[in-house]
């Protein structure tokens, strides 16, 4: 489990490099980045009168980045909408 940390907490990267705080890749690093993306979505959404409500949650299966584990991008969404 990772905890969160405050921005001042976290080290700058040296120039030329991305950090997440997680993990640190180099910024000319475009040819690593995987050609494809594999993610699970699950949800649950209520409908109330003609209010629509969705939350989503996305889990990334495949690494963003090759050879570079705990690449995964996860997401929450909340939708919101009116229908008619």
């Amino acid at each position: 489990s990772s905890a969160w940390r405050s921005p001042a907490s976290v080290p700058s990267p040296a120039p030329g490099v991305i950090s997440s705080g997680r993990v640190t890749v180099p910024a000319n690093s475009v040819r690593e980045i995987n050609d494809s993306y594999l993610g699970l979505v699950t949800g649950l959404g209520v409908t109330i009168g003609s209010l629509d409500i969705d939350l989503d949650f996305q889990y990334g299966v495949i690494n963003a980045y090759k050879l570079k584990p705990e690449t995964t991008f996860n997401s929450w969404t909340l939708m919101t909408g009116f229908h008619f």
